[in-house]
Parts: structure tokens; C-alpha cells; sequence
């Protein structure tokens, strides 16, 4: 009857502005209550205490009340410090969460005594480094999150005693190197977050002892090279995400050492084209994600190859990225969703679906396309896909991970940006005249009478040349023979003309024989040059 009357009174008094739930065990205090102090009136048997948004300063000693709690949560208030040994009593805490407060160091003896501990939540603090032993009491913590403080230096044996730890968050820090020898006492390790340090490289073997990792990040570490070798020993990793860096090339050489990653993140980076299997390492991949890359203008035909299993690829927001090759996709077999929004296509050859099978998620909005007779497969593709999609919904499971809105989106907000009379116009609403094309049906009889005209109009001018060909020449030839005949009837009346040599005989003339003879040689060696007479 005492222990009755006892139970009684203490439930009885739940702080002013609180909700005590005596049946879960529950009390939560926010920020309403304005409790400067962890209340210490509150039903022993608690498991669950919830301490939001007030201006508790410090723990001391009272939460040795509460010997079954089991989740202590004091986030965003004004602690500086935990203290030594002030959980010695609380052996059944599992998750503690103290968030956003002022904690700028913690002491090897803070965690004495919690032995079931399995999460603890120290983000938004002030930490500037952690310390050797720390958590060396915390043998069973699996989730430790560090992120969001200020840790610049993390000692050599600040992880030891965590040989269960699964996940481990450092994100958000001011770290400039990976604390490499710090992981050989996280053998179990499965999630590192490193984000959001500044690493700028990283250097061969910066995690080898961690063979159990299957995720890692590192986005937005401002990593300008990875070497050959900086993911060696991570035989298990599944999962690599290197968004939002200064990479300006694939580091091909490094992805040698994780040849079972599934899923890779490489967008946001200073990458400038995508070379030639560049990927074919990675043949266990299945999620590629490479967007946000602004000076990405260049994919090589077979960039893509080697990549039997890729089921999703992003590739959107590439503003540069202008053309791509019809067949670049060709050597995937299993690609089921593919991203192509945002990015500078102005137009899309038919090859390119003909690559891909057609229940793919395929969004092209927010591409500056010039609509012509080119695209006008995609309108086609696009009332296809209208109505499959509302059928694969309606009917299967294999678009469930996608939203019905955003499926029906991606197929009726694609645009037109070019020519002007078509800007923002649906592309699905366009009528086939008004890409600027004919059918095909149409189009075969026209060229075929353009042809035939072209090689009439060639004949007659073939045969007109030959006929002036011939004719120039009888006129030529009958000009010449005209004038042959009036030069010879010239030539004869000229004949006419001469006046013939004359023999006058002389008589009584006491000629000399020899001196005749001699005078007739020289006349016949020498013959009289006739002279023409000139009648006037």
C-alpha cells in the first residue's frame, strides 16, 4: 500500500507544460517548459525521456533515477559539458541524442557505465577534436554521429574499444586528411560520412583497414586528385559518392580496387568528357549518377560499355552538353530509368531511342529542342508513353519507386524552345504539319519527278549541243571550200596577166658557138624571175 501511494505521488508530478505518459513509460518536456535542470521527480520507471529545446546547462547526478531509461534525448539545449561518470547508473540507455548544444570536449569517463549504448547523437556541437579513449567505454555503440562541429584533429586511439561500430559520421568538419590509422579499431565499419571536409586529395591506402565498408562519402571535399591506390582494401564497397568536387578527369585507376561498387556519385565535379570505357571496371554498377557537371560537353561513343547491370543513369543539368551520340546507350541491356533533363540537347536523333527499350523512364524536359522535322519521332514516343505509363502504373509494380505525377510529368511537359512560333509549346500537343516534314509516302513520288525532270532537262541540253556542234561545223567547212575556188579563178586570171617572153632574131650576127653555149648554161642555171603585170 506504501510502495502504491508511493508510485502515486511521484507520477503525480509531471513538470508544469511536460506530457507524462505513465502507461508508455513516456515524458516529454519541449521547448514550453523552459526547464533549466534535468527533473528528477519524474516516475522511476521511465524508459523514454525527451528534454527538446530548453536551457538545461548540465547533467550532474540526476539521471541516476532513472535506472530503465532507455532513450535520452536533451538536444538543443545549453550544455557545456557531460561531465565524468554521470551515467554510471543509466546501464540500459540505448539511444542518447544531444544535439545543437555548446559541447566543446568530451572526457574519457564521460560514457562510463553505458554499457547497452547503441547510438549516439553529438552533431551541431562544438567539438574540436576527439581524444584518445573516448568511447573506449562504449563497446556496444553501432551509430556514432560527430557531424557538424568543428574537429580538426582526431587521435590515433579515439575510435578504440568501438569494434561493433556500423556507421560513423565525421560530415561537416574541419578535417584536412583522413585519419587512416584511427579506423584499424572500427574493423566492423560499414558507413564512413566524411563530407564536407577539406581534403583536396586523397592518398594511396587511406582506407585500407576498413575491408567491411560497403558506403562512403565524400562529396563536397573540395578534392582536386585521387590517387591510383586510395581505395585499396575496400574489397566490399557498394556505394561511393564524389558529388560537388574539383575533379576535372574520372579517376579510372582508382576504381580498379572496387570493382563491386553498385551505386556511384560523380556529378558536380569539372569534368569535361567522358572517354571510352572509362566506367568498364565498375561491371557490378547499377545506379551512375554524373549531373550538375557544368563544363561536361563531351561523351565519347562506348563511354557507357562495360556496364552489363546499369539500371539508372542520371545525366541531367549539364548545360554544355549539346550533342550525344545516337548508340552511346546502346551497350547497357538492363537500363530502366534514365535522366536527360536539363541539359543543351537541341535535338535527339530517332537512333537514340531505337537504343533503349521502351518501358525505360526516360525525362528530357528543360531542353532548349528545336522542333523540326528531326524531333518529330519524340512526339510520337511521347503519345506512346503517355499511354503506357498509365497502364505499367495501373498494372505492375515496376515504376513504384516513382511517382505517378512525376512519370506523367516527364512525358507531357516536354517543350519546344525554337523556332519562335513554337516557344514553350507542349510537344505533344503539335501537330505533325507543324514540324515542318512531310510523310515519307509523300515525299518518294516528289523526288522521284524532281529526278526525271533534272535528267530531261540534261538530255536536251545534250542533244542541242550536238546539233550546234555540227552545224557550226558544215558552215565552217562550206566557207573554206568557197574560198579555195576564188583563189584558184584569181590565180588564173593573174596567169593571164604576164606577158610572155618574146625571141627576137637578129640576122648577120657573127656568132661565137662556144661563147653561145656557155651563155645558155648560165640561163638555164639561172632562169628568168617572171614579174607580174598589173592591169590598171
Amino acid at each position: 500500500m506504501v510502495w502504491m501511494c508511493w508510485t502515486c505521488r511521484v507520477t503525480s508530478m509531471c513538470p508544469r507544460m511536460c506530457v507524462c505518459d505513465d502507461h508508455q513509460l513516456r515524458t516529454v518536456c519541449e521547448w514550453e517548459a523552459h526547464l533549466e535542470y534535468v527533473p528528477h521527480t519524474l516516475n522511476p520507471a521511465l524508459k523514454q525521456l525527451i528534454l527538446l529545446d530548453n536551457h538545461i546547462r548540465g547533467i550532474k547526478s540526476s539521471l541516476s533515477v532513472y535506472r530503465n531509461l532507455e532513450l535520452l534525448d536533451i538536444s538543443r539545449n545549453q550544455l557545456t559539458t557531460l561531465g565524468e561518470d554521470n551515467f554510471l547508473e543509466s546501464s540500459r540507455i540505448e539511444t542518447m541524442v544531444l544535439n545543437e548544444n555548446k559541447l566543446t570536449s568530451v572526457q574519457n569517463n564521460t560514457f562510463n557505465g553505458l554499457v547497452s549504448l547503441k547510438k549516439l547523437y553529438l552533431s551541431q556541437n562544438n567539438l574540436q577534436e576527439v581524444n584518445a579513449n573516448t568511447f573506449r567505454p562504449l563497446s556496444g555503440l553501432e551509430f556514432l554521429d560527430l557531424s557538424l562541429n568543428q574537429i580538426r584533429y582526431i587521435s590515433v586511439d579515439a575510435f578504440r574499444g568501438l569494434h561493433n561500430l556500423n556507421q560513423l559520421i565525421l560530415k561537416s568538419n574541419l578535417l584536412n586528411a583522413i585519419p587512416s590509422n584511427s579506423f584499424q579499431f572500427v574493423p566492423k565499419l560499414r558507413v564512413l560520412d566524411f563530407a564536407q571536409n577539406p581534403l583536396h586529395n586523397l592518398t594511396d591506402d587511406s582506407f585500407a583497414s576498413l575491408m567491411s565498408l560497403t558506403d562512403l562519402y565524400l562529396d563536397n571535399c573540395s578534392l582536386n586528385a585521387i590517387d591510383s591506390h586510395s581505395f585499396r582494401g575496400l574489397v566490399n564497397l557498394s556505394t561511393l559518392n564524389l558529388t560537388t568536387n574539383h575533379l576535372e578527369e574520372i579517376p579510372l585507376k582508382s576504381f580498379s580496387d572496387i570493382i563491386l561498387l553498385e551505386e556511384l556519385k560523380i556529378g558536380q565535379n569539372s569534368l569535361k568528357s567522358l572517354p571510352k570505357r572509362v566506367f568498364s571496371s565498375l561491371q557490378h554498377l547499377r545506379t551512375l549518377d554524373i549531373s550538375k557537371c557544368e563544363a561536361l560537353s563531351s561523351i565519347e561513343l562506348g563511354a557507357f560499355d562495360g556496364l552489363p547491370h546499369l539500371e539508372r543513369l542520371e545525366l541531367s543539368n549539364n548545360k554544355q552538353l549539346i550533342n550525344i551520340d545516337n548508340k552511346v546507350l546502346s551497350d547497357i541491356p538492363n537500363l530502366r530509368y534514365l535522366n536527360l533533363r536539363s541539359n543543351g540537347f537541341i535535338t535527339l536523333g530517332l537512333e537514340f531511342v531505337n537504343t533503349i527499350d521502351r518501358h525505360i523512364y526516360l525525362d528530357v524536359r528543360e531542353n532548349p529542342f528545336h522542333c523540326n522535322c528531326s524531333l518529330e519521332w519524340l512526339r510520337s514516343y511521347l503519345l506512346l508513353s503517355n499511354t503506357s505509363v498509365k497502364q505499367m502504373v495501373n498494372t505492375t509494380s515496376e515504376y513504384i519507386s516513382y511517382p505517378f505525377l512525376d512519370l506523367l510529368g516527364n512525358v507531357v511537359g516536354v517543350e519546344c524552345d525554337s523556332p519562335p512560333a513554337l516557344h514553350s509549346r507542349l510537344i505533344i500537343e503539335l501537330g505533325s504539319d507543324e514540324f515542318g516534314c512531310f510523310e515519307l509516302d509523300t515525299k518518294i513520288p516528289i523526288i522521284i519527278a524532281i529526278l526525271i525532270g533534272i535528267l530531261l532537262i540534261c538530255g536536251v541540253m545534250i542533244i542541242f549541243v550536238i546539233r550546234c556542234k555540227y552545224g557550226l561545223s558544215g558552215l565552217v567547212k562550206s566557207q573554206w571550200l568557197s574560198g579555195d575556188n576564188t583563189t584558184n579563178t584569181l590565180s588564173h586570171r593573174n596567169d593571164l596577166n604576164y606577158r610572155k617572153p618574146e625571141f627576137v632574131f637578129i640576122p648577120n650576127i657573127d656568132l661565137n658557138i662556144d661563147e653561145t653555149s656557155a651563155a645558155l648554161e648560165e640561163t638555164t642555171r639561172y632562169p628568168l624571175k617572171m614579174t607580174p603585170i598589173t592591169e590598171l
